[in-house]
């Protein structure tokens, strides 16, 4: 089969003349895309120094449009899905203090806490963020959830 280099070469001008107005009109909307967040934390140690307000304002700042939040403890995620259930994804976070990070999986005390929150109207989206070591994933709490 025989090409016409005649089409050959006008095609690969055409690409060449059109590339940067593409790359420019990508560059473009690249730069207005909406970021979604999936890792924020509104942990308690961050109360004292930004107001929810202050945290969500820091959103809109960085333009960050909806975020995957989970805090310890919950609360912190509560507070701003209460003043933002639109931007705000809840995710339920299983420690109730930094404490619980070195005993979670052996604590069957959570076992309850969570099923209240997971039976709560908070539409948790997911559970996490958690650590689970070598050796832990058979313990009690990882099993269960």
């Amino acid at each position: 089969m025989r090409v016409p280099y005649g089409r050959l070469i006008l095609s690969l001008l055409l690409a060449l003349l059109l590339a940067p107005t593409t790359a420019t009109a990508q560059a473009q909307s690249d730069d207005d895309l909406p970021i979604f967040d999936a890792h924020i934390h509104y942990n308690r140690d961050a109360w004292g120094l930004y107001s929810v307000d202050d945290a969500l304002a820091l959103l809109d700042r960085a333009g960050v449009r909806k975020a995957f939040v989970s805090s310890t403890p919950d609360q912190g995620t509560l507070m701003l899905w209460q003043r933002a259930p639109e931007r705000i994804i809840p995710s339920l976070r299983l420690y109730r203090s930094s404490a619980d990070q070195a005993t979670w999986t052996r604590d069957d005390s959570l076992l309850a806490d969570i099923q209240e929150r997971l039976q709560s109207d908070v539409p948790y989206r997911g559970i996490g963020e958690f650590h689970l070591f070598t050796g832990q994933s058979d313990n009690i709490v990882p099993r269960a959830i």
